[in-house]
């Protein structure tokens, strides 16, 4: 067996483990696999093989399906965060992956606004965030961490007759 094939097989092991670990559907799972071993052939895939399935992984499930009935869906509903952490990926690492992917795969232009608008709403949450903890770190503080009350004096008032 030469290092292409057993390289090819343990990610292909790792694969099918991050399909059982998301629950992936057959169709979704075998479009995505299919994707990577197309982009793995023409590019090089530098840092974790892991993170590259996971983008590929993204791809598939945000692929439209037919649905029983009329009409199609916006994929299997398989959700982002849940991609990240069983492929154990930042949010921001998944989205510098996901450019290079987009470009390897030649992804359509409506796919990339999808995930331009994703960035943009995290990166809108984010500066949000950053603003809103001292505030509300100073509005909510732990009852360990208030500050000490004055000390009231102790000594009796004799009684008014």
């Amino acid at each position: 067996m030469s290092d292409e094939e057993e390289f090819l097989q343990k990610a292909r092991a790792g694969f099918e483990d991050l399909c059982r670990a998301l629950n992936m559907d057959e169709e979704a799972g075998n479009e995505a696999w299919k994707n990577y071993e197309n982009t793995r052939r023409n590019f090089t895939l530098e840092g974790s093989e892991r993170h590259w399935l996971a983008c590929a992984l993204y791809v598939a499930c945000r692929s439209s399906v037919p649905t029983v009935g009329k009409g199609t869906a916006d994929g299997n509903y398989v959700s982002l965060t849940r991609i990240l952490r069983c492929s154990e990926m930042s949010l921001i690492e998944f989205f510098n992956k996901m450019k290079k992917w987009q470009d390897m795969a030649e992804l359509p232009a409506a796919f990339r606004h999808g995930t331009d608008r994703l960035e943009r709403n995290f990166t809108v949450s984010a500066v949000i965030f950053k603003k809103y903890v001292p505030i509300f770190r100073a509005m909510f503080r732990p009852p360990s961490e208030e500050p000490p009350r004055a000390h009231r004096s102790r000594k009796q008032r004799a009684p008014q007759v």
